[in-house]
C-alpha cells in the first residue's frame, strides 16, 4: 500500500481539470433533462469553495480506495505508482484521464469487471 496520501501525487492544475469535467458532465446531462437554469447553476459550482472542498476530499477517498481494492487485481499497477510518484505529471496520463472521465463507461465497457471490496479482516 502507498506509504503517502495519493492525491499529494495529482498536480493542482489536473485537479482542477478533472472537477471542472465532472461539473461539466452533471451540468450536460442535467441540460437535457431539467433545463438551461439547473444547468447553469451546476456549471456555478466550479467557482464553490465550499463545493471544491468537499470535491476535493472526494477525489482523496477515492483514490485511497482504488489503492485499497485495487492492489488485489493489479498489485504492478499500484507498486508502480508508489515508485513513480511523477506519473501524473505526464500529459498523456493526464489527458488519458480526463478522456475517461468525459465519456465514463466507453473505455473497456466489453472488458470491465467490476473490483470487489476486500472482506473486513482480510
Amino acid at each position: 500500500m502507498l506509504q503517502f496520501d495519493p492525491l499529494s501525487l495529482i498536480p493542482d492544475s489536473l485537479k482542477t481539470a478533472v472537477r471542472d469535467a465532472a461539473v461539466d458532465f452533471v451540468s450536460d446531462q442535467a441540460k437535457k433533462v431539467l433545463g438551461d437554469e439547473v444547468s447553469a447553476k451546476i456549471k456555478g459550482l466550479r467557482s464553490d469553495a465550499e463545493f471544491n472542498k468537499k470535491f476535493e476530499q472526494g477525489l482523496k477517498k477515492a483514490l485511497k480506495r482504488f489503492v485499497d481494492e485495487y492492489a488485489d487485481q493489479d498489485e504492478d499497477l499500484v507498486t508502480a505508482i508508489e515508485a513513480d510518484t511523477r506519473i501524473f505529471q505526464n500529459a498523456q496520463v493526464q489527458k488519458a484521464l480526463l478522456e475517461m472521465l468525459k465519456n465514463p463507461g466507453r473505455y473497456l465497457a466489453s472488458t470491465a469487471r467490476r473490483v470487489e471490496p476486500r472482506p473486513a479482516g482480510a
